[in-house]
């Protein structure tokens, strides 16, 4: 055997061992970072926006706790229950499409750290800000709060929207 070769053979087994090892060297692929608010671990922040379904998110704001919120609208309103409060997530939302968009509050879901999905609350009674699901114009925007029942020690709150096309949008808490 040539040097030659030994060189090759020597420089190709030390590579391949390297890679083995799990050392990042020439046969690494580039890592690819998600789009802000298309992926969990990376949500667009409070002010940003993030489109899906022909309709523009913003994520204004939350209010957490917001028990006495719900409580001042009806006496009947479900209570959270122990060790878990109401948590507001404030939106505004605008129609980007020539048609009408819809918006549907069912699909969104809260997510934190304790691996719950959190499903929005849709029948309080008497609490103002509110949002529904409805149809809107292009152009016109809808503003209110998806209001949440999650446990008090749960924090990494992101919202995320599932869009007709099956793609995700994560916008997160304050």
């Amino acid at each position: 055997m040539t040097s030659r070769w030994r060189v090759f053979l020597f420089g190709l087994l030390l590579a391949l061992g390297l890679q083995s090892c799990g050392v990042n060297g020439l046969f690494s692929p580039p890592t690819a970072t998600a789009l802000p608010g298309r992926s969990q671990a990376n949500p667009v922040q409070v002010g940003s926006e993030v489109a899906a379904d022909g309709m523009r998110f913003m994520l204004t704001g939350a209010i957490r706790p917001a028990d006495d919120l719900v409580l001042a609208g009806d006496m009947f309103n479900q209570q959270a229950g122990q060790y878990k409060h109401y948590v507001f997530a404030s939106l505004d939302v605008t129609c980007e499409k020539p048609e009408p968009c819809r918006l549907d509050v069912f699909k969104f879901k809260l997510l934190g750290s304790d691996d719950v999905v959190h499903y929005p609350e849709a029948y309080l009674v008497g609490v103002d800000g509110l949002l529904i699901s409805t149809d809107f114009q292009n152009g016109s925007s809808l503003v209110g709060n998806l209001a949440y029942i999650v446990n008090i020690g749960t924090s990494h709150l992101v919202l995320m929207y599932g869009a007709v096309s099956g793609e995700k949008i994560y916008l997160a808490l304050p």
